[in-house]
């Protein structure tokens, strides 16, 4: 794994502190990631490859992709979000069911914990060395009125272009 250094006193930042984009040891703020590429030219290197990755990975909720051979069933993967929704969500939801309106707020909440379930199932395929994911689906949860669960599955495989021999 490539280490991500602060470009202000130069010690090695944590998972936490990458994503607060703040560092802890000399309080620096960062505006972005970029802040921390231009002294990180391995990361930078590194988030353009994966990057890349993610925009060629294939995805379906079929068993199969036209046009593809499925060389390799890697493993099944599964990821989980549970994210709170807040009271003004929850209460902007009460007053869509009162007047039968679709609640905006609450779409939104589920549609972000939906894309971060998406991602991790790519990431996590990504690190087994595959390309695609088969047979994908979400299962959502509601544990209270205010905290919803998304689940995310499918199974990893590795995948090559179909040579057709005409």
């Amino acid at each position: 794994m490539t280490s991500i250094i602060c470009p202000k006193c130069g010690k090695e930042l944590n998972d936490y502190e990458i994503n607060k984009l703040w560092c802890t040891s000399c309080n620096a703020k960062f505006k972005s990631k970029q802040d921390l590429y231009e002294n990180n030219p391995d990361f930078k290197e590194k988030n353009e490859f994966q990057q890349k990755l993610q925009n060629d990975f294939l995805i379906t909720t079929g068993e199969q992709f036209s046009g593809y051979i499925i060389n390799q069933y890697c493993n099944l993967l599964n990821s989980e979000v549970v994210m709170g929704t807040g009271m003004l969500s929850e209460l902007n939801a009460k007053m869509s069911d009162i007047f039968g309106e679709t609640s905006y707020k609450l779409e939104q909440k589920l549609q972000e914990s939906k894309k971060v379930a998406l991602k991790k199932i790519i990431d996590l395929a990504i690190e087994l060395g595959c390309n695609a994911v088969i047979g994908f689906r979400y299962d959502i949860f509601s544990f209270s009125n205010n905290i919803i669960s998304v689940s995310a599955y499918g199974t990893a495989v590795k995948v090559t272009k179909n040579k057709v021999k005409e």
